[in-house]
């Protein structure tokens, strides 16, 4: 059957439509843009598509209204947008000048990549003078929060704020990830969290335990602090304390020499750097002052050693499960030496599954984060890593699938995820399927 004449007619009318308002969008945006910056100064009459459109058989349809904005795509299609114009009458209306400045502002307002890369050239050098100002040493020099010496700054703080060494102390004790650094007189060196007597407290949400020898830690600590007091009286800034490391070859007790700089390149390289902790920083002691060991801990942004404090309360819980409270994994159970952040974990496990990093190569990632000029000296974990990230995707899906409150221990399938295209009696398949189907 047919369709009716007036029906067809109305398709028909509309697929014209859709191709003249394709061929005529940008031309028109561009002139509602016109219209509205230079429409008044240079006196040009309003698009067809905003005012009553004047017909070629004589008059102006006084249907439809004189409405100010274009129609949206979905609503074009209204009876008062029923004639869109074309470019001929675009040209007609407005003239060869109007249509190029259409055109103009129509590749203004539809920006490609190459028109931000032009505007990025035009600031290049604004924005590299920039962040080479924020290398140096600020004109103040004082601590953000009191007029100390300000030689420490945070490079993860917001703005990177000058501190001195009691309060980049105070400050980061529950912020034990953030990389901090020192001026030397002449740029700001790599520094670590142990450096200013930032330490591991377990037992009490990183909080110092009152059963501590108190007294101690602070008279520590304000040793510490009176270093850089003394290494800034008298002058503006602290002398540079960098010394260039010399590395040296297993069995040799100089590494270059005048004498066998001819005639040895080929057995001296720079590729031979020995595997040391710190080649260009402070490598961490066995144990500070107060005769606590280092661990390494192991985040998402790098590898890391701090002083463990222990608690000394008497109904105090295993080690391994202080370091739980603080969301720290440890590698193994009795001599906690190593323990991996939950959140270096979940990263893993997600860069892995949406990146398929291998360990291998996750673990060189943060090596380079460590240390990127020599990421061989950062200590090797990657063993531990790979045995300590099955252990925490097993714990992963037993509390997914509600198994950590449960004494029970988890029946074959019980862990996997439902599959409704997998053949399952009850779900897609009767109860007797085996008989119906066995002919």
């Amino acid at each position: 059957m047919s369709q009716p004449p007036r029906k067809k007619a109305k398709r028909v009318r509309e697929t014209i439509q859709r191709a003249e308002y394709n061929v005529s969008r940008h031309a028109r945006v561009g002139a509602q843009v016109v219209q509205r910056d230079i429409g008044r100064t240079a006196g040009i009459a309003p698009l067809a598509s905003l005012a009553p459109r004047t017909n070629i058989e004589g008059g102006a349809d006084e249907s439809r209204d004189n409405g100010d904005n274009l129609p949206d795509q979905a609503g074009m299609y209204d009876d008062r947008y029923e004639f869109i114009p074309t470019l001929d009458e675009i040209r007609s209306r407005w003239g060869k000048v109007c249509l190029k400045f259409c055109l103009m502002s129509s590749a203004y307002c539809f920006k490609n990549q190459n028109s931000f890369l032009q505007e990025f050239l035009a600031r290049r050098a604004m924005y590299l003078n920039r962040i080479l100002d924020a290398e140096g040493l600020p004109t103040d020099i004082e601590c953000s929060l009191c007029h100390g010496p300000g030689i420490w700054r945070c490079k993860d703080c917001l703005g990177k704020p000058l501190y001195c060494r009691c309060h980049c102390r105070e400050v980061h004790q529950k912020h034990p990830f953030h990389r901090i650094q020192r001026w030397t007189g002449r740029y700001f060196a790599e520094r670590s969290m142990w450096e200013v007597g930032v330490r591991l407290f377990l037992g009490h949400n990183g909080n110092c335990c009152p059963n501590l020898n108190l007294q101690s830690l602070a008279a520590d600590e304000l040793r510490l602090d009176q270093l850089d007091v003394n290494s800034a009286a008298g002058e503006d800034h602290p002398p540079a304390e960098h010394i260039p490391y010399l590395p040296r070859a297993a069995g040799q007790s100089a590494w270059l020499h005048e004498d066998n700089i001819e005639g040895e390149e080929d057995n001296i390289m720079w590729e031979d750097i020995p595997d040391s902790s710190a080649p260009f920083g402070r490598s961490p002691p066995k144990t500070d002052e107060q005769d606590n060991h280092f661990l390494l801990i192991v985040d998402a942004s790098q590898l890391l050693s701090l002083p463990v404090v222990y608690c000394a309360c008497e109904a105090t819980s295993d080690p391994d499960m202080q370091f739980l409270d603080l969301q720290f994994f440890p590698s193994s159970f009795k001599e906690i030496k190593t323990v991996f952040t939950f959140r270096c974990l979940d990263d893993f496990r997600l860069s892995n599954l949406e990146c398929k990093t291998s360990a291998y190569q996750y673990f060189q990632r943060l090596r380079r984060l460590t240390n990127p000029a020599f990421p061989n000296s950062v200590p090797n974990r990657y063993a531990e890593l790979r045995r300590v990230s099955r252990q925490w995707r097993n714990l992963k899906l037993r509390k997914w699938f509600g198994f950590s409150h449960r004494m029970e221990t988890p029946g074959r399938g019980q862990m996997a995820l439902f599959c409704a295209a997998c053949p399952q009696t009850g779900v897609n398949l009767p109860a007797d399927w085996q008989e119906k189907y066995s002919e």
